[in-house]
């Protein structure tokens, strides 16, 4: 059974995937979390001049918050920790 964070935690990778496939990104999800990386997101250039960058990857740390109604503006601090 999911609870309420556990459904907005499945929403937000759901949304990360959906964007990220959109910008023909590749998607790994993390399974153990070392690191506070929750996706790992790469996309490959088909063509590149030699000696450039081909294989572009960044790691993602998925927060997932819901306010009825969201206020404006909205802030969200995170620690910093990894970044």
């Amino acid at each position: 059974m999911l609870f309420g964070n556990d459904i907005k935690e499945h929403l937000a990778l759901a949304y990360v995937y959906a964007v990220a496939t959109r910008a023909e990104c590749a998607t790994e999800f993390i399974r153990v979390d070392r690191d506070s990386t929750d996706v790992m997101l790469s996309h490959r250039l088909q063509e590149v001049p030699p000696g450039q960058l081909r294989v572009a990857e960044l790691k993602v740390q998925v927060k997932a918050h819901v306010v009825d109604p969201l206020p404006s503006p909205f802030d969200y601090y995170v620690k910093r920790k990894n970044f």
